[in-house]
């Protein structure tokens, strides 16, 4: 299982990484509208909606809101930064009542029977990490900074897994993962440091210590917990993982989850204060 993991980790990294120093941003941007598709359609399996036609149509559904908010903010031409940050801040709201939902549950776990109230969140929610993508890839050294924010993310997983893994003994929320541990985030946040160094010595860029601690330390706690929130819909469902379409993670949203909730916040960061 681990070995899975991890070759199926560093061949996603490959991937990832020759297809966004090679493609222009657009072509990136618009490489990753399919893999948003596959991502929502695990997305809605998730909350429970398992009818072919109310699948598809809200397939179709993400796939509009996608396009809008392409259109929105100007895709194919100079993208308006100033529309984009407002719809990112619009989608931290979003955030702050699943918030309140993952706090209270099981209470909650009622509100989570409304199927396709959720399944319409979700693909909002995968629109705007879509939209924080295209921004951060509109600045000047949008490639290096989307990959440091990526990084975050990355790094975070890696020390919550293996820290969770070897140290792991206080319960973070049994409830919900009782796989997570207190010890694992505490070495999500430990493993901020080596990715801090590497992006100061090898990249173009150069941020102050105090800004990366700031978003680094948000990012962490964005990400564990949206991989919580994920792993309620799955409790809630009965499910394991979001999809096998990745051997040793499951499926894509199982590898998004962290990334949907943490790249609008990151986006905001530098587009407030560019670096």
């Amino acid at each position: 299982m681990l070995r899975h993991r991890v070759l199926t980790a560093l061949v996603l990294f490959a991937l990832f990484s020759i297809s966004l120093y090679y493609l222009s941003h657009h072509y990136f941007a618009g490489l990753l509208v399919p893999i948003m598709m596959l991502a929502g359609w695990e997305w809605i399996r998730l909350t429970g909606v398992t009818s072919p036609i109310m699948v598809t149509l809200l397939l179709v559904l993400q796939f509009i809101g996608l396009s809008l908010t392409g259109s929105l903010v100007n895709f194919f031409g100079d993208i308006n930064l100033v529309i984009s940050q407002k719809i990112l801040l619009f989608s931290s709201l979003f955030w702050f009542f699943n918030m309140l939902i993952l706090n209270g549950y099981p209470n909650s776990s009622l509100v989570l029977s409304y199927r396709y109230f959720w399944a319409v969140i979700g693909l909002l929610l995968l629109c705007f990490a879509w939209l924080a993508v295209i921004c951060i890839l509109a600045l000047p050294n949008g490639k290096e900074l989307l990959l440091l924010g990526t990084g975050i993310v990355v790094f975070a997983d890696i020390g919550g897994y293996f820290g969770g893994r070897y140290f792991g003994k206080k319960k973070l929320a049994p409830l919900i993962s009782p796989s997570k541990t207190r010890e694992g985030v505490i070495c999500a946040f430990v493993l901020q440091l080596p990715l801090f160094l590497v992006f100061n010595v090898f990249g173009q860029s150069s941020i102050d210590l105090k800004f990366y601690f700031f978003m680094a330390v948000f990012a962490v706690f964005l990400s564990v917990f949206g991989d919580l929130f994920v792993s309620m819909f799955k409790r809630n469902t009965g499910l394991k993982d979001s999809g096998r379409l990745l051997p040793g993670h499951g499926g894509i949203f199982d590898r998004v989850d962290g990334l949907v909730v943490v790249l609008p916040f990151y986006s905001i960061c530098i587009l407030m204060r560019p670096i």
